[in-house]
Parts: structure tokens; C-alpha cells; sequence
């Protein structure tokens, strides 16, 4: 039927860390979260736009885009904050769902977003009243989100716990204009310690969105607060994403940040693998930006000769990590 499908047997029922819904703020209309698209189409558009371009899975993925691709990425984006997304609207619970099905993915942590644009944006409310209203909860596992310059952030989070029952909080500085080690931010992680709420950053330059962003997501910015917070429980959601060297420096220097592999080429990975040990990182998609089975494959062959290191890898270290 044209869709992707996993065949390889010798995989465990896997988690993803890294993955959104649909984003709809300002003055966007609201997405239906239980809509079924007969297609689903990422921000990452290659179907529709480049559908023979090389996908080159030793590299950072994003390095793959064509400028055709990074173009309607970059005005469909701009459309969650206007008219509304036609891409954004296929990004609904399920069709995540169907996907997850068909690549072998049984749960997926759901990492909502605060940009904080106008007073009433709520993505962390809508997303859990869709998954509750999808009766999803065993799959679709949501984490919080604050701006660290509300200030209603400590509300706010109190409320998602309390409520919601997020199991974690995602702070994205470059989306969030805001330095990890900020004075803002560090009451962030404090509360954070404080309700016993991981933290996942997304961490290093991405390459896309506006240059003028990426200089906050800097990796030398959150070495500060892993010194301060030695018993909080951190991730590098992208693993630093194209500064994946220094990221890898600073987490084999800290204990308590892990690191999520989404985005990463496979000679990087093994890398990771190398110095951290397989115990430290996560399997992560970053859907709906790219089919889960781009990150799958690189997973699936950096771990083909040896099943433990899969099995972690792709499910034990993420439930580990949330069962503390």
C-alpha cells in the first residue's frame, strides 16, 4: 500500500523518545488530534517535494534536505502561527499511531512545546486531552512544557504534574530565545528537581529555522547547569544535533545527562556507543519532522551484531529511565 513497514523480527517492542503532534498557536486554527489522514506528511517533506533525493543515513538527517525541502518546511512553519498548516493537520494521534504499528514502536514519549506566544497557548492541555480522548495513555507518554520567562512557570508545571501527569519537561532554547544557563532557567530546573521532573533540551544547532536562534542552543550553555544540578536527570534531545562532538564531550564528562539519537549518522552513533557505553542513550524519531523509520533503520544496523545492546538502545534504557 505504499507504506513502510518494519520486517526485521529481532526487535523489541521499541520507545521513542522524541516525538510532537500537531502545532497549531497564535492565530492558527486548532488541529483535531483524532483525525485519520489517508497520508501522513512531515515537516521533512521529501514525498511530495524531492521524492528522489538520497537519503544518507552516515550523515546528521537534516543534511539531507534539499533547499525545495527546507523551503516548504520553512512556509508551512510559518502557517502553524497564521492559516494553519495543511502539513501540520495530518499530524494527529492517529495517524502517529499507525506508524508506531507498523515500525515497531510501542510507546512514544510525546514532548510538548511553550513558545509562549500569546496567553492562552496551551499545547501541553490539548495534547493531553487528545491522547485522553484517543484512550492512547499506555502509548503516548506526554511531557510538560514552560517558558522560563513565565511567570506562571512554577503554576503552570505544578498543574501539569498534578493534572496531566507529565513524566518529564521539554525546554527547546533556540524556539524559547532563552540560554540553558539563564537565571530563568535554572529556577526552571530547580522546581524540576524539586517535583522529581527529567528535563529533555533540545540541544546544538540544527542548521535550520533563524540563525540568529541557534547561537542559544550552544552547547557550551549547558554545562552549567549540569554541574549545578547533579542529581537532577538530563537528555540531549538530538545529541547535540550537528555539534554532536562537543556534546559528546560534555556527556562523557557528566553522569547525569543521557542522550537521545535522533538525527545522528551511524558512524556518530557507534561513537556515542563507544564512549558513553549503550546504557546512556535513547532511540528517538522526532516525528512528525521525519518518518520514524529513518531513525529505526540507523538503529536497527548500528546494533545488528548484538541484541543486548539493541534491546537497550531501543526500549530498556527509556523505561529505566522513567521508572527512575
Amino acid at each position: 500500500d505504499g507504506k513502510l513497514r518494519l520486517t526485521e523480527k529481532n526487535v523489541p517492542g521499541a520507545i521513542d523518545v522524541h516525538s510532537h503532534l500537531g502545532i497549531a498557536v497564535l492565530m492558527a486554527p486548532k488541529i483535531d488530534l483524532l483525525a485519520k489522514t489517508e497520508k501522513t506528511h512531515y515537516w521533512f517533506d521529501f514525498d511530495n517535494v524531492d521524492p528522489v533525493a538520497p537519503l544518507d543515513l552516515n550523515i546528521y538527517v537534516n543534511k539531507n534536505a534539499t533547499p525545495a525541502v527546507l523551503e516548504k518546511m520553512e512556509r508551512e512553519f510559518r502557517k502553524t502561527l497564521t492559516s494553519g498548516s495543511e502539513v501540520g493537520k495530518t499530524h494527529t494521534i492517529p495517524n502517529l499511531l499507525d506508524e508506531m504499528d507498523r515500525t515497531g514502536v510501542e510507546k512514544s514519549w510525546i514532548l510538548s512545546l511553550a513558545p509562549q506566544l500569546t496567553k492562552n497557548e496551551d499545547l501541553t492541555r490539548e495534547w493531553y486531552e487528545g491522547i485522553q480522548k484517543a484512550g492512547a495513555q499506555d502509548r503516548l507518554v506526554l511531557w510538560g512544557a514552560v517558558h522560563p520567562r513565565d511567570k506562571n512557570a512554577e503554576k503552570k508545571l505544578r498543574l501539569q504534574k498534578r493534572k496531566y501527569g507529565i513524566r518529564g519537561v521539554k525546554l527547546h532554547p533556540s524556539v524559547q530565545s532563552f540560554y540553558p544557563n539563564d537565571t530563568a532557567a535554572m529556577k526552571i530546573y530547580a522546581l524540576c528537581e524539586e517535583l522529581d521532573l527529567p528535563v529533555i533540551w533540545h540541544s546544538g544547532r540544527a542548521s535550520v529555522g533563524p540563525k540568529d536562534s541557534w547561537k542559544y542552543s550552544a552547547m557550551k550553555g549547558y554545562v552549567e547547569p549540569l554541574k549545578s544540578f547533579p542529581k537532577m536527570r538530563f537528555i540531549f534531545g538530538h545529541s547535540g544535533n550537528r555539534d554532536w562532538k562537543e556534546a559528546l564531550e560534555i556527556a562523557a564528562e557528566n553522569k547525569n545527562v543521557w542522550c537521545d539519537t535522533h538525527g545522528l549518522g551511524i558512524p556518530a552513533m557507534e561513537e556515542f556507543i563507544d564512549r558513553l557505553g549503550p546504557e546512556r542513550l535513547f532511540f528517538g524519531s522526532d516525528w512528525p519532522f521525519y518518518h520514524i523509520a529513518a531513525s529505526m533503520a540507523k538503529a536497527l544496523h548500528v546494533t545488528r551484531g548484538d541484541q543486548k545492546v539493541r534491546t537497550l538502545l531501543l526500549r530498556d534504557n527509556a523505561e529505566n529511565f522513567l521508572n527512575g
